[in-house]
């Protein structure tokens, strides 16, 4: 006996079959949302320079290198160029992005949770784009811009060698054309970096109190101070780039761009001590007089005035003399005074007295003979 399906019938179970093959078919290719299935190539304006695989636990490049080098892992991927990149296309999980570079850069980070979308997707590709100089607009993502600066001082030497460097970073919000309202938005990624010569990295972190933060729709700019330290190892000379990333605040979308401000600083000037002054005695109040030696006794001249116990008063001869140095001793000739003989006057005397003593006594004794 022949069964008739009516036409109805008949399609119903054409549907549920195509349904069923559409459905298998989702499951055997693990079906994803469709924003996880973003493929993008280069930025326009710019054309790919080299690409590199992470394959065996290492970064490889996929052919020539083109100058660059990157290492590191499948969470974060360090590079370093010859030549300035302008923007970087990223396979992280499912998904691939472009990320340009304002400004152009010889050297950078790229970390798998940079790419929003991957939703925690390992990195695998990197592929390296070249431009004209310009900075291209990324083929997706938010269209809030943003600038970044930042500022160092010289950085301070520690005993056990190691190096401080300080200063401010702002991120800065570009004001939109015509008369879009300002979007609050998030610092999502803030990596501060310092770099030796030949972009040699020697720390990489994570600036508190910017990464997270939001920036308001009433706000023009965000600026926060920043500390690191770190090991120089034989390097003198420094760079240090910061790096941000930012999304909307209400929707979440992520503007694809690294934003950079670098500021190069070298090591502070070892302080030079200043010498102690010796001190100097300062004068006292009371002031001891030289001891003055006595004086020997001056004869005193002729008709000259003052005792002996005071300064004789100078002879007429002194007086004119003393203006045209000191006078040549004048021999004083006064009687009585050591000028004339000193001690042989009273000798003499006694000499006269003997020699009348005697004449009055042969007087005498010629008269007695008589």
């Amino acid at each position: 006996m022949t069964h008739r399906h009516s036409q109805p019938d008949v399609q119903r179970r054409i549907l549920f079959a195509v349904a069923a093959c559409a459905a298998l078919a989702m499951f055997a290719a693990g079906a994803r949302p469709a924003a996880a299935q973003t493929v993008e190539s280069c930025p326009g304006s710019t054309t790919l320079m080299a690409t590199f695989n992470f394959s065996g636990g290492q970064w490889q490049a996929a052919g020539d290198p083109a100058g660059i080098a990157v290492n590191g892992d499948a969470d974060v991927a360090n590079w370093t160029s010859a030549t300035r990149i302008t923007a970087v296309v990223i396979t992280a999980g499912s998904v691939t992005e472009n990320f340009v570079y304002d400004p152009l850069e010889t050297a950078g980070t790229i970390a798998a949770t940079d790419v929003k979308e991957a939703a925690g997707g390992a990195l695998s590709a990197i592929g390296f784009c070249r431009g004209n100089g310009a900075v291209p607009a990324p083929s997706s993502g938010s269209a809030i811009s943003v600038g970044v600066t930042k500022t160092a001082s010289c950085a301070e030497l520690a005993p056990d060698g190691s190096l401080t460097v300080r200063g401010e970073i702002t991120v800065v919000r570009h004001s939109p054309s015509g008369d879009q309202p300002h979007v609050a938005f998030v610092v999502r990624v803030a990596r501060d970096t310092v770099y030796g010569a030949a972009d040699v990295m020697l720390r990489q972190f994570s600036v508190e109190g910017l990464a997270g933060a939001t920036v308001g729709s009433d706000m023009t700019s965000m600026t926060v101070p920043y500390s690191v330290t770190f090991d120089p190892g034989d390097a003198t000379n420094f760079t240090n780039k910061i790096e941000v990333v930012v999304e909307e605040a209400g929707s979440g979308l992520l503007r694809h761009k690294y934003n950079s401000d670098r500021v190069a600083f070298g090591v502070c000037a070892a302080e030079t001590g200043t010498p102690t002054p010796t001190p100097t005695a300062s004068p006292t109040a009371t002031v001891t007089p030289t001891a003055t030696p006595t004086p020997t006794a001056t004869p005193t001249p002729e008709g000259s005035v003052g005792g002996s116990t005071g300064t004789p008063a100078p002879t007429p001869e002194q007086s004119v003399q003393a203006a045209t140095g000191t006078p040549a001793p004048v021999p004083n000739t006064a009687i009585g005074q050591p000028g004339f003989g000193g001690p042989v006057m009273p000798f003499l005397a006694l000499l006269l007295l003997s020699a009348a003593g005697g004449l009055v006594y042969l007087t005498g004794a010629v008269r007695r003979r008589e």
